[in-house]
């Protein structure tokens, strides 16, 4: 309603009228329903409208305010909001033939590895098991886990070795399941043995239980039966490995010897019958020689760790490229029901409202307590709770 007209039509002169009304709407909500009353009475009807509609504005003012703030709030949970990781399908071909290649090193018996006397030199040494703990042979990558070649006795207990196992097929189990048939005969793979995603994860369910039930005994028992081995920590021969790696940590790391050494066989086949032409040049003879030599191991390691990094380099990019940024959208949120009862709470107050703007404390009170606030909303809740007492 417009106030001025209202006084006019109450008796005011226009420019009485104009002045009261002015007065009214540079004021507080409060201020102004006590100048109205000297002006027109407690009992006047023009003061009980504009008081309404006074309470109306404001809250409509306050619900706007409320939703930019949330608005904003939103954007920065989704900006904080770590982006989910999407894999091509070469990547999770690759990642499976990676698995696959660490599961058979694994499984493989003496009679199936071949004995490489590189000293870790060549194809560097092997991170679980760098030696034998018997016989003290030097273990390389290329060689793997397995029973010793010289004297046949285990690098790793089996209970760990499976554990390893268990966890590179679950992994793979996982990746297989989110690739489609024709990528899985595109990638060689049987699509029959492709797990059913429901089944697996009943799976998981379980060994999570178990694990927590396994954890907690544990955790209550207050007998310790652990042997911490404190010369291990400082062992050269394992620098830059951490041996006290879970069987998953260890998986990975597995995985991730399986990724170098498959590219490493990759550079020493292409390389086979290749050499690196050098040019020559003697200066007293004003001649320009062409030497073709074969590629040394060092220009070999060189060229796989460069490819490993490039191939990197370019998943990152390509998954930052099919990441779609939902930053740059405008989303516009609204808090279910949060600040919806603020209007009834303010029209239930005003007809128990008083000339002076009084209302009942108590049952704002219990209607204010209802409603959940953030910490950011803290000068928005003192603006409606200013609004509310009149």
């Amino acid at each position: 309603m417009d106030l001025a007209e209202a006084l006019i039509n109450d008796g005011f002169d226009p420019a009485t009228a104009a002045t009261i009304s002015e007065l009214a709407h540079g004021r507080s909500i409060k201020d102004a329903t006590e100048l109205l009353n000297n002006v027109l009475g407690k009992e006047s009807q023009v003061l009980t409208a504009y008081i309404a509609q006074r309470r109306e504005n404001d809250l409509q003012k306050l619900n706007a305010k409320i939703n930019r703030q949330n608005v904003t709030l939103k954007l920065e949970k989704q900006k904080d909001k770590p982006k989910a990781t999407k894999y091509s399908t070469a990547q999770k071909t690759d990642a499976v033939k990676d698995i696959e290649a660490a599961v058979q090193r694994l499984s493989r018996g003496k009679a199936d590895r071949k004995p490489c006397n590189c000293m870790g030199l060549k194809h560097g040494l092997l991170d679980d098991a760098p030696n034998c703990l018997n016989c003290g042979r030097i273990i390389c990558k290329l060689e793997g886990l397995g029973p010793c070649l010289t004297c046949n006795s285990p690098l790793l207990p089996n209970e760990q070795v499976e554990q390893i196992l268990n966890v590179l097929r679950e992994k793979k189990d996982i990746i297989m399941a989110t690739m489609s048939k024709k990528a899985l005969v595109a990638a060689g793979i049987d699509p029959s043995s492709k797990p059913d995603i429901k089944t697996m994860f009943e799976s998981t369910a379980e060994a999570e239980r178990h694990l927590e039930k396994t954890l907690g005994f544990q955790a209550e028992d207050a007998v310790r039966t652990r042997i911490v081995d404190q010369a291990s920590d400082v062992d050269v021969v394992t620098a830059g490995t951490n041996i006290w790696s879970t069987p998953a940590e260890q998986a990975e790391q597995m995985r991730q010897q399986q990724r170098k050494l498959r590219i490493l066989q990759e550079k020493e086949k292409a390389a086979m019958g290749r050499g690196r032409k050098v040019l020559s040049i003697d200066i007293r003879g004003n001649k320009i020689y062409q030497v073709e030599r074969d590629l040394s191991l060092d220009e070999l390691k060189a060229e796989a760790e460069t490819e490993l990094n490039l191939r990197d380099e370019e998943n990152i990019n390509q998954t930052n490229n099919n990441d779609e940024d939902e930053d740059t959208k405008f989303i516009q949120y609204y808090e279910p029901n949060q600040f919806d009862n603020l209007k009834e709470i303010a029209i239930s107050n005003k007809s128990d409202a008083t000339a002076e703007g009084g209302f009942d404390a108590a049952n704002s009170s219990s209607n204010n307590s209802k409603l959940m606030h953030t910490e950011p909303d803290l000068k928005i809740i003192r603006d409606k709770n200013e609004i509310l007492k009149v």
